[in-house]
C-alpha cells in the first residue's frame, strides 16, 4: 500500500542490525549472515558485503563460537567482494577462512575453500598459481570420490587454457566427461559444455 519494495524492507532490517542488538551478539551475527545471503542472491552485493564484514567481526571477537559458522561467513564475504571486483579483499577473506579451519577437520572443507581460492585466482588472472593449487588438490582425491573431482578438473582446464595451452586443457576436461559418463552424474552437461567451449575457442 505504501509502495515499499522488498529491497527497502531488507535495507531497513540491515540498518537495524548494523546499529542495534548489541546485547545479543550471537543472534545478531546469525541474522546478519542470513540477511547477507538473501542480499547476495538478489543482487545487492555491496550491502551484503557490509553486513558480512559486521558478522565476521563479531565472530572474530568471539573465538568460542563454532568455527564452521565463521568459515561460512568468510566464504560469503569473499563471494560478495568478488561480485564487487574487490579481489584482494576476497582473497584475504578466503585466506582467513583457511586459517580458521580447525586441525583435524575433514579435508573436504579445506578442499572447498582452496577451490574457491583457485577460482578467484583464475578470475584475477593468476593462472599459474591457480593451476598449482588445483593440481595439488587433485593428487589427494581417493578413487572412491571421482565424481567430487569434476569441478576441480573443470577449474584446472580453465587455468591451463587461460595460459594459452588449449591442448593440455583438454585432458582434464576429457577426464571429467569420462567420470561423469561412468557415474551418470548431473555434472556431465557442464563438463561437455566446457569441452565444447574449449574446442570452439581453439
Amino acid at each position: 500500500l505504501h509502495r515499499v519494495s522488498g529491497h527497502d524492507l531488507l535495507d531497513r532490517g540491515a540498518q537495524e542490525l548494523l546499529e542495534g542488538m548489541d546485547e545479543q551478539p550471537q543472534t545478531r551475527a546469525a541474522l546478519l549472515g542470513t540477511l547477507a545471503s538473501i542480499m547476495l542472491v538478489t543482487g545487492a552485493a555491496e550491502r551484503a558485503a557490509e553486513l558480512l564484514q559486521a558478522e565476521t567481526q563479531l565472530r572474530r571477537e568471539s573465538p568460542t563460537w563454532p568455527a564452521e559458522e565463521r568459515i561460512y561467513s568468510l566464504r560469503n564475504l569473499a563471494r560478495a567482494n568478488t561480485s564487487l571486483r574487490q579481489l584482494s579483499s576476497a582473497e584475504h577473506a578466503l585466506q582467513e577462512a583457511l586459517e580458521a579451519i580447525p586441525v583435524g577437520d575433514p579435508d573436504s572443507m579445506t578442499r572447498q575453500v582452496q577451490h574457491e581460492l583457485a577460482s578467484l585466482l583464475n578470475t584475477r588472472g593468476d593462472w599459474p598459481q591457480a593451476e598449482e593449487i588445483l593440481r595439488d588438490l587433485l593428487v589427494n582425491f581417493s578413487p572412491q570420490k571421482n565424481v567430487e573431482k569434476v569441478p576441480f578438473l573443470i577449474s584446472l582446464a580453465q587455468s591451463v587454457n587461460y595460459q594459452g595451452f588449449w591442448e593440455e586443457a583438454r585432458e582434464p576436461l576429457d577426464e571429467a566427461v569420462s567420470i561423469c559418463e561412468e557415474n551418470d552424474s548431473s555434472l556431465l552437461a557442464i563438463s561437455l559444455l566446457n569441452r565444447a567451449g574449449l574446442l570452439l575457442e581453439a
